[in-house]
């Protein structure tokens, strides 16, 4: 009896663990801007005053225009799948002498879905066989002479 007990114990406890592996995972990428934060933004506010409210951009152009950009994501990871993007949120702010000057918000549904071209471009060298590319480099290397 105690020894069935013991194994009913183990059983349950591997059940658990399972189970607890399976939960459903969610997460949040990058720096992602409350709706109430974005709401206090408008033209004038300096960069500092900018990035005491909402903190350090994703990324600052470093070439042109001074735009700070905020890039957030809300991930789900479903258990044995690919991770799915539920939500993003792109904030480009445009500062003109130091001074916030445009605020645009895009979401995940103004993007654009792109799908990768699966076509190959041939590169020489990789249609020779092996023989062909031990063949084709002789004579081309020279040793160095050795120092004596």
């Amino acid at each position: 009896m105690g020894q069935l007990r013991n194994r009913l114990k183990t059983l349950l406890l591997c059940a658990v663990a399972l189970a607890g592996g399976c939960q459903l995972g969610q997460s949040v990428a990058g720096n992602k801007v409350s709706d109430d934060k974005v709401v206090q933004l408008h033209e004038g506010l300096t960069k500092q005053e900018v990035s005491n409210l909402i903190g350090s951009p994703s990324a600052r152009n470093p070439l042109g225009e001074d735009v700070w950009v905020y890039i957030g994501q809300d991930i789900v990871r479903p258990p044995f799948r690919m991770p799915v993007e539920k939500s993003r949120t792109v904030l480009r702010l445009t500062f003109l002498d130091g001074k916030l000057a445009d605020v645009q918000q895009k979401s995940l549904e103004d993007g654009n879905r792109i799908r990768p071209m699966r076509s190959r471009t041939e590169i020489e060298g990789l249609s020779l066989s092996l023989v062909e590319q031990i063949i084709g480099n002789i004579g081309r290397f020279q040793g160095q002479p050795s120092p004596r």
